[in-house]
């Protein structure tokens, strides 16, 4: 069997027009085209209602109706129907203005041949049917926008909001109509370093995944996001802006401050129990054995030199203790603060390796427990990473305030990262970066320009107190603290 006829409602009301525009479609594909014929717009109109009718050949000039109200009033009765409008000979400029208002095609009547006819009423199903399925199409993407939990952002290519979902305006406030043609409002005054370039390199082409950035809701309070982006281009493949995924992590983020914070507290207890009962108890041992050490020297004895050997070991490992204790429980707000905390893992690196080990920090700072807890561990990991993996003969560990910024650095001279490379991304960096993050800030590692690895922490810091006043710190000789003593 073949396909089924085309049912097409010819809206004419001269008879002779109607039979010459019936018999053209006979002949142009027998059997093809199925013919209902009205007189009138409101016949027109009861017989779409009747459902049925795959296109409306629609003349414009009817007894009831003219000109492009006809077409108006079919489209609002039967939208999903298309329509081919049938105009004079010399009334191409209603033609044209049938098609704005939502014809799919004109003709001319009287120079409109059989196959003109068909093609243009072949054509018509096909632009409705293409419409319907972009129509079924964007209505399935606005579903999905509206049923995404994740907020989804569309820029042009001058920074201006296009697509604003529901739940971006959930999760920052802003209504669509607030947002849209306007630049995004959600980082303003706030500081995401270093976000404005990645946002630039996302237009050049590259992607940008789960960056975590803290923005400004409508109400001014903070929301932590992590935000992905990716480029959108037009039909020429130009960059014609981008589209971007947030997400609300501040929950995962106050967890992971918990958890850190736990740890924390942690060591700093297993710090103080190896220091005020372990410590205690070593150090009476070594007390003890050095007084019979001295006993047995007195008497001349032979096991004397067995005795100071033991006194001695006991004495290296009292000092280990206490740097593992000084290590686990820093004491960054007594007095000298963070500086002075810092030059902790610079004198355990040249207590027990043979390591040069710089350590500038001439200025004193006031940052919370927190912040300086987590500054303090950053350069405790970084300088154990140089030494274990880096392979390192000197390092260099700083801390400076530029331009409202508190900068921690650590300069090795080891290995360093191959070219081309990226550090590789274990547990300790993870925690470092979060660390970084949680103070508003940013981790970078980087190749030195030779070799050795340069990693720095930057973050927001409104200004530093009076320069510390004390003597330049110089390089100090293998054997030698960060400060210039023998341990």
């Amino acid at each position: 069997m073949g396909a089924a006829p085309i049912v097409v409602l010819l809206v004419e009301d001269v008879a002779q027009e109607a039979r010459l525009t019936e018999a053209m479609l006979a002949r142009a594909y027998r059997g093809a085209f199925l013919v209902r014929r009205v007189p009138t717009l409101s016949a027109a109109l009861e017989r779409l209602s009747a459902g049925g009718v795959d296109v409306v050949l629609l003349d414009l000039g009817l007894p009831d109706s003219q000109g492009i109200a006809t077409l108006l009033s079919v489209r609002q009765h039967s939208p999903e129907t298309p329509v081919v409008v049938l105009t004079g000979a010399d009334d191409d400029d209603l033609g044209v203005q049938s098609v704005r208002a939502g014809a799919r095609e004109h003709l001319a009547k009287g120079q409109a041949g059989a196959q003109t006819i068909a093609r243009a009423i072949r054509y018509a199903l096909e632009r409705s049917h293409a419409d319907e399925t972009l129509r079924a199409t964007a209505e399935q993407h606005r579903a999905i926008l509206r049923a995404s939990p994740a907020g989804i952002i569309a820029l042009d290519d001058a920074g201006r909001v296009t697509l604003w979902s529901a739940a971006a305006e959930r999760l920052l406030g802003w209504s669509a109509q607030e947002a849209s043609g306007r630049p995004l409002p959600i980082f303003d005054g706030m500081d995401n370093e270093g976000l404005d370039e990645r946002l630039l390199s996302v237009q050049e082409g590259r992607s940008m995944t789960n960056a975590e950035v803290r923005a400004r809701r409508k109400n001014g309070s903070l929301v932590d996001l992590s935000l992905s982006a990716a480029p959108l281009h037009d039909a020429r493949g130009q960059c014609a802006g981008l589209i971007a995924v947030v997400v609300d992590i501040s929950e995962r983020k106050r967890l992971e401050a918990q958890i850190l914070d736990v740890l924390e507290a942690e060591q700093r207890r297993l710090g103080r129990d190896l220091h005020d009962s372990l410590g205690q108890q070593l150090t009476g041992v070594q007390l003890t054995v050095s007084a019979i050490a001295e006993r047995l020297a007195a008497k001349a004895l032979p096991e004397a030199g067995h005795a100071e050997g033991a006194a001695a070991l006991l004495d290296a490992a009292v000092r280990e203790m206490r740097s593992l204790a000084r290590g686990l429980c820093p004491v960054v707000q007594d007095a000298g603060g963070l500086p002075a905390a810092l030059r902790s893992p610079a004198r355990a690196v040249s207590d027990t390796h043979a390591t040069q080990c710089l350590c500038t920090c001439d200025i004193a700072v006031s940052l919370d427990d927190r912040a300086s807890a987590d500054l303090f561990r950053i350069a405790q990991e970084a300088v154990n990473n140089a030494i274990r993996h880096g392979k390192a003969d000197t390092l260099l560990l700083s801390l400076a305030e530029d331009a409202g910024r508190l900068n921690l650095t650590i300069q090795d001279d080891g290995v360093g990262i191959p070219a081309g490379g990226q550090p590789p991304k274990g547990m300790g960096i993870r925690t470092m970066e979060y660390r970084a993050r949680r103070n508003g800030g940013e981790l970078r590692i980087r190749r030195g320009p030779q070799r050795g690895t340069t990693l720095t922490c930057s973050i927001p810091y409104p200004g530093t107190q009076e320069p510390v006043h004390r003597r330049a710190a110089e390089e100090p000789r293998k054997g030698t603290n960060a400060e210039g003593a023998r341990p």
